[in-house]
């Protein structure tokens, strides 16, 4: 939706990354920590955290609330209700979406450059090049080029080759119509698939239904 909105406008678009975000952010909570190996301290002593940290399972929303607040309360950025990672400021037509710690900003490049120094007040943040024809922008697993006024989307270099490889037996495959087996195993033939094998499915079965977008004809039935 942003991005058919800029493109609509004709203004650009831009992907930033904040630098050690959870660093930045306060904690709303107490959370004690193990002290690290180096600190050659008791390990029955804990640590009070400072700050988020990664691996925290209240990091991420940790660091959502404070850039919401900077966002809404120092910059005049309006929070969505029904989506609350995108933002929106009316007075210079400013658009954000937010995805942990990558945003993406969509307006004239010299208002995003003015956005992107302020925040860099607050919090570490870099700036991209803006969306262009020659050289793709990654943005959440996928590439981005902009011709004009129309967007192209697609999944990185080798993103399907390197997802089969994830499947031994797929190395080598050709390709086949729908796959799935012509007649029912018998009860001899059914045993329990090892975790690490069932971690992989998952893992494939994940990826392939994140290019579907890009990819339709990637949806087909899968059996055994």
């Amino acid at each position: 939706v942003q991005l058919a909105l800029c493109s609509e406008e004709d203004t650009d678009a831009v992907v930033g990354d904040f630098s050690t975000a959870f660093m930045h952010t306060p904690l709303l909570e107490v959370v004690y920590i193990e002290s690290p190996v180096e600190a050659e301290e008791d390990r029955v002593v804990v640590w009070e955290a400072g700050c988020a940290l990664n691996g925290m399972r209240i990091a991420a929303k940790a660091f959502h609330g404070y850039l919401s607040g900077i966002l809404v309360n120092d910059y005049d950025f309006i929070q969505g209700i029904t989506n609350v990672c995108a933002f929106y400021q009316p007075e210079n037509n400013l658009r954000i979406g937010v995805h942990v710690d990558d945003p993406l900003c969509t307006c004239k490049i010299a208002q995003i450059k003015i956005l992107f120094e302020q925040l860099n007040n607050k919090l570490t943040v870099k700036m991209t090049f803006p969306m262009g024809s020659k050289i793709p922008t990654s943005f959440l697993g996928s590439q981005y080029w902009k011709k004009g006024r129309v967007f192209i989307e697609s999944v990185g270099d080798g993103y399907i080759e390197n997802t089969l490889a994830a499947v031994d037996e797929m190395k080598n495959c050709s390709p086949k119509p729908t796959p799935g087996v012509k007649r029912k195993l018998d009860d001899e033939e059914l045993v329990f698939v090892r975790r690490s094998r069932h971690t992989m499915y998952r893992k494939v079965i994940g990826k392939m239904i994140f290019i579907i977008p890009q990819k339709p004809k990637a949806r087909y039935s899968i059996k055994e």
